[in-house]
């Protein structure tokens, strides 16, 4: 009897930028997309998606009373779900041929920790390594806003955003500044797998710009005609 062979790899595909960026209503068109060309999808999010990780997700927003976490230890937490979630959902499902879309990833350490928490990058990268080894996205989609107006989104949308508003109301414009300085850094340093979306824009463009990039990937597997 011949052997059956194995699906072709799924690919990994991460979402990135600030808060209010519109990252996290793109994925779900995304994987609307996805699933329409037949190809099975999972939606995760950072840190959490598995019991262990949702855990560490917990802990990570609700410090003890009046205090709050270091950036390094902070790193530390979310590098510990980050593993967890490869582990148990992440490289499996990709084995099985399933595309992963997943709202946030390490670039989100490197950014909040290290670039805005002034955590050693060095150090985060090293940490990257302990955690996930060379694994990485195949795709990375950055949402890119002005500071300005992704604030005033949240504003609008402030009795579901709470857990940005408490955590980063009086924060200074200029560190959200940095954030965005940040992660425009990452897609010159990994512009091999980053692709800029201009999130400013209507949302229909958005989706259509997100479409056309995952069209890209899907072609690039085989998975339609050309």
């Amino acid at each position: 009897m011949r052997k059956e062979e194995p699906p072709p790899r799924g690919r990994f595909i991460t979402f990135e930028g600030g808060e209010g960026t519109g990252k996290s209503t793109q994925i779900r068109h995304a994987a609307d997309y996805v699933r329409a060309q037949n190809i099975p999808v999972k939606l995760l999010r950072e840190p959490g998606g598995t019991p262990e990780g949702e855990a560490i997700r917990n802990l990570w927003k609700n410090p003890p009373a009046g205090r709050s976490w270091e950036s390094l230890a902070e790193a530390f937490l979310l590098f510990a779900s980050r593993r967890m979630l490869w582990c148990r959902e992440i490289q499996p499902s990709l084995e099985q041929g399933v595309w992963v879309l997943c709202d946030r990833f390490y670039d989100s350490t490197l950014v909040y920790q290290g670039v805005l928490g002034g955590a050693d990058i060095k150090k985060l990268m090293e940490m990257k390594m302990l955690a996930l080894e060379e694994q990485e996205p195949d795709l990375t989609l950055l949402f890119d806003m002005s500071p300005r107006t992704a604030l005033k989104r949240i504003t609008k949308r402030a009795p579901i955003c709470q857990d940005f508003i408490l955590r980063y109301d009086n924060m200074e414009m200029k560190k959200h500044e940095h954030i965005r300085a940040g992660y425009l850094r990452l897609a010159e340093i990994f512009a091999y797998r980053f692709r800029v979306v201009k999130a400013q824009s209507p949302e229909p463009l958005v989706k259509e710009a997100v479409c056309a990039l995952l069209e890209t990937q899907i072609r690039e597997c085989g998975l339609f005609p050309r």
